[in-house]
């Protein structure tokens, strides 16, 4: 789950640096880790895969983030 307390917690301890360009860039990598672990690491019921299995293929990693958008209902916030 994006929101979950691990990435608040790393979120929360970004928000110190040198520049607010920094804070920003360093709040970036986190969610996009957090985002490609969520699709490549876990299935679509968020069980983790074994290492073996985890997604490597970037279409297909493309493929299983556009079904989870659609199936989050994410659309509706743009």
């Amino acid at each position: 789950m994006l929101l979950d307390l691990n990435l608040g917690m790393n979120v929360g301890m970004s928000m110190s640096g040198p520049s607010h360009d920094f804070i920003l860039g360093r709040m970036f990598e986190f969610i996009t880790s957090d985002a490609f672990d969520d699709i490549a690491k876990e299935d679509p019921s968020g069980v983790p895969r074994d290492i073996a299995d985890w997604i490597t293929d970037d279409e297909l990693l493309k493929v299983y983030a556009e079904m989870k958008y659609r199936a989050s209902n994410c659309g509706l916030l743009s």
